[in-house]
């Protein structure tokens, strides 16, 4: 058996207290974050150490899907342009996924028909959200109406199917919230805790002799509460539907 040794892994800092990554919410939680926990607790794993990081990477690997599947949503922003295709609103805003920057709008035209890109799109940065609402033909002339543009085509998104093809880099922000970060590492150090606990061969949980009787309490992984605190965190984040009631607004057309 071995108790994890927290040493440096690549990209750490070694003059940053307990040997945390310089950027530690870029990424998900590494085994070394996980191997932290347990040593704070006094959990000693039964695996040697290349095993030992390999479950653990394992187990991070599975918090993090259920994070996905949880919530809906990609916290780890992409690193370069996708493309993904959205039903036209017919209105001058459209709700796309949650993205941290937008490179390009395009219209995709019938079969035979021309494809054009929208010239000044922006993405809407509301305070403290994630930033989800495109907009086109951004200001107004304080002496006209402002229900709709044409300069010189209409400044709206097309009613179509697919047909707005937005490009830019996809994700929730540009780094993990830092409480989402710690619950993953939390309950990442649960679940090997309660492997790490568990013993298949038996423990004796009392032993009696005579008068004498003496009570073996095996500790509970539980009791550090990281379960509770993943649970709490991660719904939290549920992404749910009331966020598209947005598009109620008043329609520029």
């Amino acid at each position: 058996m071995t108790v994890f040794d927290p040493a440096l892994v690549p990209g750490d800092d070694p003059t940053a207290p307990f040997n945390s990554p310089v950027s530690p919410y870029s990424a998900w939680p590494s085994p070394a974050d996980v191997g932290i926990l347990l040593a704070s607790a006094g959990i000693v794993m039964k695996l040697l150490d290349p095993e030992y990081t390999q479950r653990l990477q394992d187990v991070l690997d599975a918090v993090t899907a259920d994070i996905a599947l949880s919530t809906h949503r990609q916290f780890i922003a992409d690193t370069a342009d996708t493309t993904r295709n959205y039903d036209g609103s017919g209105t001058a805003q459209m709700e796309a996924d949650e993205m941290v920057s937008l490179t390009s709008v395009s219209v995709i035209g019938l079969p035979g028909a021309s494809s054009y890109t929208l010239g000044g799109a922006f993405l809407v940065q509301e305070q403290m959200r994630p930033q989800t609402r495109i907009i086109l033909a951004r200001g107004s002339s304080p002496a006209w109406a402002t229900d709709g543009g044409w300069l010189p085509e209409p400044l709206i998104f097309p009613n179509g199917r697919q047909n707005i093809s937005v490009t830019g880099r996809f994700g929730y922000a540009a780094t993990v919230p830092a409480d989402l970060w710690q619950a993953a590492a939390a309950e990442a150090a649960y679940r090997a805790a309660s492997e790490a606990i568990f013993d298949p061969a038996g423990r004796v949980s009392q032993w009696v002799e005579g008068e004498e009787r003496e009570s073996h309490a095996l500790p509970e992984s539980a009791d550090t509460q990281w379960h509770s605190i993943f649970t709490r965190t991660v719904r939290q984040y549920r992404l749910r539907p009331g966020r598209r009631f947005r598009l109620i607004r008043t329609a520029m057309i």
